[in-house]
């Protein structure tokens, strides 16, 4: 909301997203290729390119209600070496991990106060966003519900018998999950906020060490 009433914070955050979507989703792709799976590739996935990687739906609600997502990389575990399951997870951490890596990275430089900049003021605003978004984003990602990463990750630490009956319930689980978030939107109670904002909070003190 705030960023709807400033142009400024708008761009940052738009700006912010872009980064974080695309970073998070060539992450996917990269690591999937280098262990043999060459999907993302020849689907035009393996690149920087934002183009290749936003979602037209996931980009709109991002300036609907301030959060969006970009479009799965296509991964084929039957192509990864070694173990199926530790294949996929390696995969699916490389997202939340390159939106870590990207808020220290932006975090280090904020802390650095961008003296000799243009116009340090904006600077600041962005990247501070670009450690904001980065953070919850990732986080985000890392929630074991259907269809993130947290998910894909889980499933690699449970037995087989578990993992096989967790994919067999995922699109319940994942309908009851969101269902759940949206019935407390509509009562006025942001869980997703609750969820995400303590732990994002504490990673972005130590970044800036605040």
């Amino acid at each position: 909301m705030e960023a709807a009433g400033d142009p400024r914070t708008f761009l940052a955050l738009l700006i912010a997203f872009i980064f974080a979507i695309t970073i998070h989703e060539a992450s996917h792709a990269f690591v999937a290729d280098r262990l043999g799976d060459t999907t993302a590739r020849f689907r035009g996935r393996l690149t920087l390119n934002p183009m290749s990687h936003l979602d037209v739906v996931g980009s709109l609600m991002l300036v609907a209600i301030g959060f969006g997502w970009g479009k799965a990389v296509p991964v084929n575990p039957i192509n990864l070496r070694g173990d199926l399951r530790r294949g996929m997870a390696i995969v699916a951490a490389a997202g939340p991990a390159a939106n870590l890596l990207s808020a220290v990275v932006f975090g280090l430089l904020l802390r650095a106060a961008v003296a000799n900049a243009t116009d340090p003021e904006y600077w600041h605003l962005l990247l501070n966003t670009l450690v904001q978004v980065n953070m919850v984003l990732a986080i985000f990602n890392l929630i074991p519900i259907p269809p993130l990463d947290g998910f894909t990750l889980l499933l690699a630490f449970v037995d087989s018998n578990t993992a096989q009956r967790l994919r067999f319930y995922s699109r319940q689980i994942m309908m009851v999950f969101f269902g759940i978030l949206a019935v407390a939107y509509f009562l006025r109670q942001n869980l997703l906020e609750s969820l995400l904002f303590p732990p994002a909070g504490y990673i972005y003190r130590l970044i800036l060490g605040v």
